[in-house]
């Protein structure tokens, strides 16, 4: 082999080489890529492929369920657990202990939370002038106080018994106005397990509801402002000393 030859030789391989080098340098980025794909793609062509798992129908909608009681179970954490349990099908369950009833308390046959209210409402759908309101209510020993309505304070001045709220929004008294104030009608009310002694509360608020009425020629209501019989003050007083 001739000198001539051995040098083409040479320039042909070193050419050869400069370009693998160029082509390395730009692709290599996609060169690897296609290498691992292509590596990873021989790897899931000998594995099987699964079998389709049978999807079932969608369950439909329980009729009658409303959009409040389906909120209601996406918010609550027990009862979205029940609804996931009755949907797992055949997946054994363990059994459930069901919890131990609390104790009933003092107050449940009043319902909680309980509150006793009653009404003076003006005659004929007329207003109390404010300024006789509020001489009526004072006549009657009770006091203008926090959250700006009228109480029945304890012997040390202390503690609210129960309270008197006007009928209008927001139930306050402008007291330094009653003199261009009405309102048609009043509420007094009271929380039993807020008080030592709820039955002697209600009794005074009873007759304080009798007296409002009297001194302003005005009607008394119930909670369901239906009028005040003497068989449903009966009923309050019945449930007030079942539950106390």
């Amino acid at each position: 082999m001739d000198r001539e030859t051995v040098r083409m030789i040479f320039l042909v391989v070193g050419i050869f080489l400069i370009a693998c080098v160029y082509i390395w340098g730009r692709y290599k980025d996609k060169l690897l890529d296609f290498i691992n794909g292509r590596g990873e793609f021989d790897e899931l062509d000998g594995e099987e492929e699964p079998e389709e798992m049978e999807t079932a129908p969608p369950a439909p909608a329980l009729a009658g369920q409303g959009a409040a009681k389906a909120a209601k179970e996406e918010m609550d954490p027990a009862t979205s657990s029940d609804r996931l349990d009755d949907e797992r099908g055949n997946e054994e369950q363990p059994a459930r202990v069901e919890p131990t009833p609390k104790p009933t308390s003092r107050n449940s046959a009043l319902g909680a939370p309980f509150l006793i209210q009653l009404s003076v409402v003006a005659t004929e759908d007329g207003y109390f002038n404010g300024e006789e309101l509020r001489d009526a209510l004072e006549d009657l020993d009770l006091i203008y106080g926090d959250m700006g309505i009228y109480h029945r304070y304890d012997r040390e001045l202390r503690k609210p018994l129960f309270s008197v709220a006007s009928l209008v929004e927001p139930g306050t008294f402008p007291i330094k106005d009653m003199e261009s104030y009405e309102c048609p009608g009043m509420v007094l009310f009271f929380q039993p397990p807020q008080v030592e002694n709820p039955l002697a509360v209600f009794e005074d608020l009873v007759y304080t509801c009798h007296e409002l009425a009297e001194k302003l020629g005005a009607v008394e209501w119930d909670e369901r402002r239906q009028p005040l019989s003497e068989e449903k003050i009966a009923l309050m007083r019945s449930r007030l000393r079942e539950a106390y």
